[in-house]
C-alpha cells in the first residue's frame, strides 16, 4: 500500500434521512471520489444520526469499501430530533491497520489508531466542539484527561471556535475564547504536542483560501472564520506535505471541506540494522544474548518477532 497518508474533514450539518438525505451523501461521496489529492481517511461531523442510523446510511457516502466507524448522535427529548455526532471512514487497506479505536465523548469526540509502519503509530481524534467556550474548555479538559494510548496524535474536525484573531474576518474583533478555555485549549496542545498544520511552513498550500466557514451574509454583515483545522505533533509537522481548503459545499454545508496530506517519501523508515550472526559464534556472546532475549520476552510477551528470532538463531 501507499505510505503517504491524506486525510479530510467535513462538517455536512445532518446526512438526512428521506430522498433529500440520499442525494446529499450521494453529492458528499462523489465530490471526495473525484477530489485531489483524493481522501483516505474522511472525518465527518455533526451527521446527526443514531449508531444503526450511521450504519445503514454508510455505502452512500463511502467509495472504498472499508471500514466506518460511528459516534452517534445525542438526541434530544424535546425537539424530538438527534444532535452531534461525528464519524471516521476509513478504506479497506487502511481498516486492516486499525489498532484501537473508542468514544471520548458521545456525540462530540472519537479517536482511532493505526500501525502505519512497524516503527510508527498514528492517533487520529476526530472533533465535533461545542459552540460556547465554557462547554468547549470542559471538552479539552476531558480529552486531555482520557487515557489514550500511546501515538503521533493527529486532531481534526470541527473546532467551533478560532486560535488567532486572522483566524477570522468580519464580526466582533474577538477570538470568542474566555480565560478557562484558553488556559484548557493550551494545556492540550501541550499534552499532545500538537501545532496547526495549515500554519506551518513544512507543509504547503493547494489554494488561497483562508476560512472554511461563512455566515452565507453580503458584506459588511458577511463573517468568516478557520473553524475547521487539523492539528499534528512535532513529528508528523517534521514529515510535511500539504493542506488545502476546498471549495465550499454550499448545498450540502456551510463548513468547506478540509485537506491534509502527509508526504510518501518522508514516511519511508529505515530498515533496522542487520543481525550480527557473528554473535552466535562465540558462547559467551550467544549466551548473553540469549539471556536478553529471554529479558525482552517476559517484558514485551506479544512481540512475536523476539521469538521468532530465540527459535531461529539459538
Amino acid at each position: 500500500m501507499n505510505n503517504h497518508l491524506t486525510l479530510t474533514s467535513l462538517n455536512v450539518q445532518g446526512l438526512g434521512r428521506d430522498i433529500i438525505g440520499v442525494r446529499k451523501r450521494r453529492e458528499i461521496r462523489d465530490f471526495f471520489q473525484k477530489s485531489q489529492p483524493k481522501p483516505e481517511i474522511i472525518l465527518v461531523q455533526e451527521h446527526k444520526l443514531s449508531l444503526e442510523e450511521g450504519k445503514r446510511h454508510t455505502k452512500q457516502i463511502e467509495f472504498a469499501r472499508g471500514v466506518s466507524l460511528w459516534n452517534e448522535a445525542t438526541y434530544c427529548a424535546d425537539k424530538d430530533s438527534f444532535k452531534g455526532g461525528t464519524g471516521i471512514l476509513l478504506p479497506e487497506k487502511i481498516a486492516s491497520l486499525i489498532c484501537e479505536h473508542g468514544v471520548i465523548m458521545k456525540g462530540r469526540v472519537q479517536y482511532v489508531t493505526l500501525q502505519w509502519t512497524p516503527f510508527l503509530i498514528i492517533g487520529i481524534i476526530n472533533i465535533y466542539a461545542f459552540n460556547c467556550t465554557g462547554s468547549r474548555s470542559r471538552l479539552w479538559t476531558k480529552i486531555r484527561h482520557y487515557p489514550l494510548p500511546e501515538a503521533h496524535w493527529i486532531l481534526g474536525g470541527d473546532f467551533n471556535m478560532i486560535d488567532q484573531l486572522d483566524d477570522k474576518q468580519g464580526g466582533q474583533d474577538t477570538i470568542g475564547r474566555g480565560q478557562r478555555e484558553q488556559v484548557a485549549w493550551g494545556d492540550l496542545q501541550v499534552h499532545l504536542g500538537l501545532q496547526d498544520s495549515f500554519r506551518a511552513d513544512e507543509f504547503r498550500k493547494l489554494s488561497t483560501k483562508k476560512f472554511s466557514w461563512d455566515n452565507r451574509r453580503y458584506a459588511p454583515g458577511m463573517i468568516c472564520s478557520r473553524l475547521d483545522r487539523f492539528y499534528l505533533n512535532h513529528t508528523l509537522i517534521q514529515l510535511g506535505g500539504q493542506t488545502s481548503i476546498w471549495p465550499s459545499l454550499t448545498h450540502v454545508s456551510d463548513h468547506a471541506p478540509v485537506v491534509l496530506k502527509i508526504h510518501q517519501q518522508h514516511f519511508r523508515t529505515q530498515n533496522p540494522p542487520a543481525f550480527n550472526r557473528h554473535l552466535l559464534d562465540d558462547e559467551n556472546e550467544k549466551t548473553l544474548l540469549l539471556a536478553e532475549w529471554t529479558r525482552a520476552m517476559a517484558l514485551n510477551s506479544d512481540k512475536n518477532w523476539i521469538r521468532a528470532y530465540v527459535c531461529t538463531y539459538v
